[in-house]
Formats: structure tokens, C-alpha cells, sequence
């Protein structure tokens, strides 16, 4: 294309995009009146008194019927209400509680417990008093038992007499 076609159709998609936008623009009812036959003139620039919050809340009713950011300009249809929602949708999804098993406890002056389900680790894993793994932390270790806290529990695993809990 020519330097002078190119501008030329640049101009012209300008021209057409500003007849569309200005079509589609809203109407002003702010518009200028003609003079009066008293010869007073009204002020275009002059704004309307202030609504009152009685008048503020029924067009804020009206611009939520209405719908205004649906494509359908209409509301939905049905409404949100949250207290409708089932209390467990809002109380969302349940933790997963690992299953945990002690496996084994040897004691001495520091005893360490061996236990298998913690999360985010496989197989036994050996602990002692206070240490922390897959967010449970060790509590107490007794003979037979081992405490564990996490995740808003408590468990006290034992070790049965066949090696299972």
C-alpha cells in the first residue's frame, strides 16, 4: 500500500469507531435548554442537588433488579443467600486423618519411638520426645505407647502383643 492509502484508511477506521462509540454512547437528559421566554438561561454545567440516602438506596434497589453486569440485563435466577448453603459446604473438605502405627519403642536415656503412616514420609520413621514430622510432633513415649499431636488430634498408639496396634 501507498503512504497516502494508508493513512487514508487509517482515517477512515477512526471516522467509523468514533460514529459507533458516539451511537452507542448514552444520552445526556443533562442537556442544555433553550432559552426560556423570560430570556433566563440554564446553567449545562451545573449538577443536581444531592440524593437523599433514602433516595441513594432505592437507585441502588433498582440497579441490582435490573441486573446491570448480566449479558441478559436481567437478575438471577435464583437468588445467594449463604445461610441456604448445607453448613457442611461451608465448613469445606474434611482433613484427612492419616492412620498412624507404632511399630516399636526402645527405650534408654533418650527412648525413640518407630512409627509408620506420618504423612509425607514412607515407611518407619524413628522419633524421639519433641521431634516434629509431616506436621505431627512426638509428645510421650511410654513402655507400650507412644502420643502423637496434630492436625487437631491427639493419638496415643500402643503396640499389641502380635506386633500390630
Amino acid at each position: 500500500m501507498k503512504p497516502h492509502r494508508w493513512l487514508i484508511s487509517v482515517g477512515l477506521v477512526g471516522i467509523g469507531l468514533s460514529v459507533g462509540i458516539l451511537s452507542l454512547w448514552p444520552r445526556s437528559s443533562n442537556r442544555a435548554a433553550a432559552p426560556s421566554s423570560a430570556g433566563a438561561e440554564t446553567n449545562p454545567t451545573r449538577s443536581a442537588a444531592p440524593l437523599s440516602p433514602r433516595a441513594q438506596d432505592s437507585l441502588a434497589r433498582l440497579l441490582v433488579a435490573a441486573g446491570p453486569f448480566r449479558r441478559a440485563r436481567r437478575p438471577a435466577p435464583q437468588s445467594y443467600r449463604l445461610d441456604a448453603v448445607a453448613p457442611a459446604a461451608l465448613a469445606g473438605p474434611a482433613l484427612l486423618r492419616p492412620i498412624l502405627r507404632l511399630t516399636g519403642v526402645v527405650l534408654g536415656s533418650r527412648p525413640v519411638a518407630v512409627i509408620e503412616g506420618i504423612p509425607g514420609a514412607s515407611g518407619g520413621r524413628v522419633l524421639a520426645v519433641g521431634d516434629t514430622l509431616g506436621g505431627l510432633r512426638l509428645q510421650r513415649i511410654l513402655a507400650r505407647s507412644a502420643t502423637l499431636v496434630g492436625f487437631d488430634t491427639t493419638w496415643t498408639l500402643t503396640i499389641s502383643g502380635d506386633g500390630h496396634p
